[in-house]
């Protein structure tokens, strides 16, 4: 990250002042608390934007490696807008209607991506300065300063946002960990405690903890009486790891925690989807229910989608163009399972899903061969199922393997396509 020392110092304060606000909130702390942590030291001229991020923003401002990295920040968020909106059209035609907001966004992000630029970035924020900040009071009335410091300001919160991005992946783990310090207050070690986390970061579910399926989903441990928020798990995913754990059919389940958002009283304020039915949110229409021994193949290949079964494992890879880039690697996403038979049935034994990192290199080479290897870093798991007795076709007809990757892979329709060539 390219991005100045002195600079980073300051994010760090301010992401850990917005840290602690959002721990207060989940705590149900009704006091007032400042959503906008960045924004309002700006406007405040607190010293840690007057002694560092306005003059470093402005001794970097004109280097290309910063325009570079907005401009691709920014296309990288015009995305996201844009897929976002396309599931909406989609969802919407499914039901024959015409979502008309929704196909808006997408034709002016598409339009927006085609020509970003610096320049624009530059354009767009002036406006928003002279035609909506420069009517808020403390602004007006000191408008000589923040006239010259605007810009800067607009550059160092894109910087801020990236940083914030990184910090909060999914494949980021702090040194100092908010998560383990709370354990070793109530006496407890994680490292030593449980196994998966110390090898996998993953913390392990237990008699002592319970799964709270709610739009934040979350464990809550009883060992701590605190709750302990998810992190890479959707609550899709989650809601379905709970119906089946709490069956019995999951013996061992463990699940990447949230390290940093960790405090004593978190509350479970979050609205609890009670209405939710696993199996209607993941049970695939017109498409029947795959069999283990139909799906059988060495190497299905469809483009993007690379299925390998070997025995009694099988591995799901995609591999996309718009792939997630993390520091200097490209990373995919896996889910790999072992299973078995039981009375003629498939049963699935383990489970876990997993991001791989590739070098550039052993990512064109894996484009072509199944067997290369990501290794430039260590795997990072979002869920683990061990020693367990889960059916691939649940009672109500939908099926598991289908669920999970329905979700955690983007390439829907090459996943359909799968299956669908499978059951031909």
């Amino acid at each position: 990250m390219l991005i100045p020392v002195e600079m980073i110092d300051v994010f760090s304060e301010l992401y850990d002042i917005e840290t602690e606000n959002n721990i207060k909130l989940l705590s149900g702390n009704s006091e007032v608390i400042d959503s906008d942590v960045f924004f309002s030291k700006y406007i405040e001229k607190d010293l840690c934007f007057a002694d560092v991020i306005i003059p470093q923003t402005l001794a970097i401002q004109k280097t290309d490696w910063l325009k570079d990295l907005i401009v691709e920040y920014k296309k990288y968020k015009l995305k996201e807008e844009k897929e976002r909106s396309k599931d909406k059209i989609k969802r919407m035609a499914k039901e024959g209607l015409m979502d008309h907001k929704s196909i808006r966004i997408y034709e002016n992000a598409a339009k927006r991506l085609r020509s970003y630029s610096f320049e624009e970035f530059l354009k767009e924020n002036k406006e928003f300065f002279y035609c909506d900040l420069a009517k808020i009071p403390t602004i007006a009335n000191d408008f000589g300063y923040f006239e010259k410091t605007y810009a800067a300001y607009f550059i160092a919160e894109e910087l801020y946002k990236y940083y914030k991005e990184e910090v909060d992946s999914v494949f980021y783990k702090p040194e100092d960990c908010n998560l383990e310090k709370i354990y070793i207050k109530h006496g407890l070690d994680l490292n030593e405690i449980d196994i998966q986390y110390n090898k996998y970061d993953l913390f392990s579910v237990s008699g002592d903890i319970e799964l709270k399926l709610s739009n934040l989903p979350k464990l809550y441990d009883n060992r701590i009486g605190n709750y302990i928020l998810v992190n890479g798990v959707s609550e899709k995913i989650f809601g379905l790891l709970e119906k089946l754990y709490n069956a019995g059919a999951i013996n061992s389940l463990a699940i990447r925690p949230n390290f940093r958002v960790v405090g004593d009283d978190i509350d479970n304020l979050m609205i609890a989807l009670e209405e939710l039915e696993v199996g209607n949110i993941f049970c695939f229409e017109n498409l029947k229910a795959p069999s283990i021994t139909r799906l059988y193949s060495t190497d299905d290949y469809f483009t993007k989608l690379w299925v390998v079964i070997d025995g009694y494992n099988m591995t799901f890879e995609e591999i996309i163009s718009d792939f997630i880039i993390y520091k200097d690697s490209i990373v995919t996403q896996v889910l790999h399972l072992e299973y078995t038979f039981v009375d003629d049935l498939p049963i699935i034994k383990h489970m876990d899903h997993e991001f791989i990192f590739y070098s550039v290199d052993d990512f064109e080479k894996r484009n072509k061969d199944h067997a290369q290897k990501g290794e430039i870093y260590k795997r990072v798991k979002t869920f683990k199922v061990d020693n367990s007795n889960v059916p691939f076709i649940l009672e109500d007809g939908s099926c598991v393997l289908y669920a999970i990757l329905d979700d955690i892979f983007k390439e829907k329709d090459l996943l359909r396509e799968y299956f669908e060539k499978v059951l031909e």
